[in-house]
């Protein structure tokens, strides 16, 4: 159950459908490409960590909409201050091809309150990880 408290001295707390997104990437509970998420950025509005709609990219998006998904999410990152991406990475091994979520990070100035909101997104999780 997720702490309805803030963390550390911030006074930030994490929106319900922050966590239910990423339990979703995490445990690819959709099989839709058109529904699943590539890639999720959070970002604080009101003292709360909360998804910005308008920059997320779906699986459904890479090739079409997006062409380089990693180039999308820099220049994302470059413009928007105090805020970090959730990103669903596949890469190969040389043994195994391999998938996990990964977080980008807006510049390291801008890091101060998100840092500790990516804190409360991880204590979160019950069962993830």
């Amino acid at each position: 159950m997720c702490p309805s408290s803030t963390l550390l001295q911030s006074g930030v707390t994490v929106h319900g459908e922050v966590l239910t997104c990423f339990q979703k990437m995490k445990m690819h509970t959709t099989k839709n490409a058109v529904d699943r998420q590539k890639a999720v950025m959070f970002e604080i509005q009101e003292n709360e960590v909360r998804i910005n709609r308008k920059n997320c990219i779906n699986v459904d998006d890479i090739g079409t909409a997006v062409q380089d998904a990693h180039k999308s999410l820099t220049d994302i990152l470059r413009q928007q201050p105090c805020c970090y991406i959730l990103y669903d990475v596949e890469y190969e091994t040389s043994v195994t091809k391999k998938q996990d979520l990964g977080i980008v990070h807006s510049p390291v100035q801008a890091l101060a309150i998100p840092g500790c909101s990516q804190i409360i997104i991880y204590c979160c999780r019950p069962g993830v990880g």
